[in-house]
């Protein structure tokens, strides 16, 4: 799916010979720091794409290609899922059947984890109709990416319990 960041281990394989200089991780963390993604190297495995950082500055949802991705793919889904109602007659229902058209798409993004939660307003007032417009706010929780992973070892003394712990 798009939101799936195609990156990382499992979707960012990189046919290539290699970097002219592998970086040190320190260097890694300077680079992603700064916003710029680079290739990391694993001796069996090859290069991997790494990371998921768009050039935004301030640190958002939006800052994240995958995040940008979705969006871009639900916008797609949304116009051509919603496209037909245009031209109909815009009574006190075109809002219950605009959200009829909506919902099994957001339904269906959320069910592959591109969505966290939704919520749908529509604006199906009579001034809005007079206008011969339908308004919707799409309120969306994006699926956040694990970008990192913090194990800690804790060693133990011989004469300790694990269930002391």
């Amino acid at each position: 799916h798009p939101w799936y960041a195609a990156v990382g281990w499992n979707r960012g394989t990189v046919n290539a010979i290699g970097p002219k200089k592998p970086l040190k991780l320190n260097e890694q963390d300077d680079l992603y720091e700064g916003r710029l993604n680079f290739t990391n190297t694993f001796a069996q495995d090859g290069l991997r794409l790494w990371g998921d950082k768009n050039f935004q500055k301030h640190e958002s949802p939006m800052n994240r290609i995958s995040h940008r991705r979705a969006l871009n793919r639900i916008k797609t889904l949304l116009n051509k899922g919603c496209v037909g109602l245009i031209f109909d007659p815009n009574d006190e229902s075109m809002g219950k059947t605009l959200e009829s058209y909506i919902k099994p798409i957001l339904d269906k993004v959320k069910e592959n984890k591109g969505l966290v939660d939704y919520k749908i307003k529509i604006d199906d007032s009579l001034e809005a109709r007079e206008r011969l417009e339908l308004n919707a706010q799409l309120f969306l929780k994006l699926m956040p990416n694990l970008e990192y992973i913090n194990i800690t070892l804790v060693v133990l003394p011989s004469g300790m319990q694990i269930s002391e712990v």
